[in-house]
């Protein structure tokens, strides 16, 4: 019989290699209009993500990719850019386009933010309720705002959708938890088994 942990995950896009990335993101034009911008439903800077990355600022280029979808290691996984921002990408015209979800995909693993990105003092206490990709979203922009945040789940386990919804192949669940973790050393606590319509 096989065991669950006999089993082991493969992603069906592997992370791209330093040399990978950087000859991606020189195919960046750095077009002044940012077609990819607009593309972007929330709207990144991925021109300014790319520049800082190829002037070796990786944290830089991870901070700009913080500040529009907060989790670059989740979303350069599973984001449809091929519908977004690579779509506009004026790279399309003649060629393929830059492989945007790619090199943020690269980014969020291989970036992380200094501790200090994320600090108390904290200005107040909220609860958040499920954990899924909105409830962590927003835990992340409460934390950065200095508020303290108790995340009240009703399943056993944390991620929601992220966890549920889509396959291990295409978003490990370790990628998950490692949002989670990150958010729990900058403040937040997670309470799982939480089901509050029964109080």
């Amino acid at each position: 019989m096989i065991e669950k942990s006999d089993v082991k995950i493969i992603e069906d896009e592997q992370t791209l290699t330093f040399e990978e990335a950087v000859a991606e993101a020189r195919r960046c034009l750095q077009c002044r209009h940012k077609p990819c911008v607009d593309g972007c439903v929330a709207h990144m800077n991925i021109p300014e993500m790319i520049r800082l990355f190829l002037e070796g600022d990786g944290e830089g280029a991870r901070s700009v990719a913080v500040s529009g979808d907060c989790f670059p290691q989740i979303c350069g996984r599973v984001c449809y850019q091929e519908i977004q921002c690579e779509l506009k990408c004026v790279r399309n015209a003649t060629k393929q386009p830059v492989k945007i979800g790619k090199i943020e995909r690269f980014i969020g693993d291989t970036y992380t933010l200094p501790e200090s990105a994320i600090k108390p003092p904290f200005l107040g206490r909220v609860a958040v309720i499920g954990s899924g990709p909105a409830g962590l979203a927003v835990t992340h922009d409460l934390l950065k705002a200095n508020v303290n945040v108790d995340v009240f789940e009703k399943k056993d386990y944390f991620g929601g959708v992220l966890r549920y919804g889509i396959p291990q192949f295409r978003l490990p669940n370790q990628i998950v938890l490692d949002q989670i973790r990150n958010l729990e050393t900058a403040g937040a606590t997670f309470l799982k088994d939480q089901n509050l319509s029964k109080t």
